[in-house]
């Protein structure tokens, strides 16, 4: 599994994913730890998916140090940041 991906540009987001664009900056790669948007619903809602930033690798609930998430590269998930 790569430990990196890179992120389309802002405009691409209402073409492509049906949502609004980014309402912040982030770099053109996410790495483990990078802050980069990712798409969310509410439950129950059909509204189009928002863009949030979140940090990209998992972080489990016991890990102490946010640098874990620099060795769960072949894990899957994202750590919600608060805005």
């Amino acid at each position: 599994m790569c430990t990196n991906y890179r992120i389309p540009d802002a405009a691409s987001f209402p073409v492509f994913f049906d949502c609004f664009e980014p309402g912040f900056e982030y770099p053109d790669e996410a790495w483990p730890l990078y802050a980069a948007p990712i798409l969310v619903r509410d439950a129950g809602e059909s509204a189009r998916p928002l863009p949030r930033r979140a940090s990209f690798g998992l972080l489990p609930p016991w890990a102490r140090d946010p640098k874990f998430a620099r060795k769960t590269y072949n894990a899957l998930g994202a750590w919600l940041t608060v805005n």
